[in-house]
């Protein structure tokens, strides 16, 4: 049977207490926004970022809904589910839905999850997209028996868990290989790969012992790195060349501004994101570039630059912006050219595996998270037929 949604839930608005009130803040009442349904990594919320008194409650148009009710996106974006395990209101970003009799919580939040792209397509507006609480009154779900929601919900409960569980491992694996690719590039940049070699101290701090024979200066005496160019989206015109922004390749135009092999790195946006770039381009403004690599290995130069903590040459808060003066007077070892390519060679063999295993992990958890959907779908749509469960 299908039904919709103003039949087996009360749709609640959420609204702002004023800003301008401090007594309206600080408070113990939990208040939800878009932004904290985002950062949930299951289907339970059970607090908040801000919340506000009695005060702000009661002036503000929102109103407190029971444990259990869901909470819904409508806005910046559509389609952030989640289940209150505390009594709740939110801001006009979001909706609470509370279930009736009719229909299982956890069923209704499983039925939302599968209908995200349903809801993104009724949402409306021109300055920002909005699902009304109209359209999502309106919106069709199926509706089974309370018992046989009951067992789709034990059903998907228990199939989500595992799957859920997988993926939590793998992801765990690729935080620990990519902190092994970093020390991996560190350990090569800043101390050589002869372990026997004779090491002297580089009288810096964070550097500590570095071969004997590499010289300690700051990084200027081994590469100059400039301001790309500005080029508005508008003006691309198209060619053959990557135009390289803070976060790679943003498009391409027909003209280039830089040779390869070259280094770009992130200046503002994706601040400090490395990349080594082997065909002419144009260097984007939001990135900075190798103006010159005083006659050093560019994929030295590549590697040393992913060694750096680019979050402390960083300046800014609300926009972050890469300061390559600050890059240039930090001190570095510079070994002799010939250790740079060799240096630059072993990191090629060894990162290749490490990067070949990532991929393998990120496919896997992407057809985990296809599986995980396409499983939600079946049992709420009934093609997966869980009476026998009853």
């Amino acid at each position: 049977m299908r039904t919709k949604l103003k039949y087996v839930v009360d749709i609640v608005n959420g609204a702002t207490p004023s800003t301008a009130e401090p007594d309206y803040w600080d408070g113990s009442i939990e208040w939800a926004t878009p932004d904290d349904l985002g950062k949930l990594t299951d289907k339970y919320i059970f607090h908040t970022t801000r919340k506000i008194t009695d005060a702000g409650l009661a002036n503000c148009g929102a109103s407190l809904s029971p444990k259990g009710s869901i909470l819904l996106s409508t806005r910046a974006p559509i389609g952030h589910i989640a289940i209150s395990q505390i009594p709740i209101c939110c801001n006009q970003g979001c909706r609470i839905l509370k279930p009736t009799s009719h229909i299982e919580t956890s069923y209704m939040y499983y039925c939302l999850s599968d209908s995200k792209a349903c809801l993104n397509a009724l949402g409306q507006g021109s300055t920002f997209v909005e699902l009304s609480r109209e359209r999502l009154a309106a919106m069709q779900i199926n509706l089974p028996p309370i018992e046989e929601q009951k067992a789709i919900v034990s059903f998907l409960d228990r199939e989500t868990s595992r799957i859920d569980a997988l993926i939590q491992k793998k992801e765990r694996l690729i935080e620990l290989l990519k902190e092994k690719r970093i020390a991996l590039i560190t350990q090569a940049v800043t101390k050589g790969l002869d372990p026997n070699v004779p090491m002297k101290d580089s009288g810096i701090e964070w550097l500590g012992e570095v071969p004997e024979h590499w010289e300690v200066k700051k990084f200027v005496y081994a590469c100059v790195l400039q301001r790309g160019f500005d080029l508005p989206s508008e003006s691309f015109v198209e060619g053959e060349y990557p135009v390289m922004g803070s976060n790679g390749i943003i498009g391409y135009h027909n003209v280039y501004t830089t040779l390869a092999p070259n280094v770009t790195v992130g200046r503002s946006g994706s601040v400090g994101k490395v990349n080594l770039i082997t065909s002419n381009f144009w260097a984007h403004n939001t990135s900075l570039f190798v103006l010159d690599g005083k006659s050093n290995c560019m994929k030295w130069i590549y590697y040393l630059l992913l060694s750096i903590d680019m979050d402390s040459v960083s300046e800014g808060s609300a926009v972050p912006t890469l300061n390559r003066n600050y890059i240039h007077r930090m001190m570095i070892a510079i070994p002799p050219r010939t250790e740079q390519i060799a240096v630059s060679d072993m990191l090629d063999s060894y990162l290749f595996n490490i990067d070949d295993t990532i991929g393998k992990l990120e496919t896997s958890i992407t057809l985990l998270r296809e599986y995980r959907s396409s499983l939600i779908n079946a049992a709420v749509t009934g093609k997966i037929d869980l009476r026998e469960a009853l």
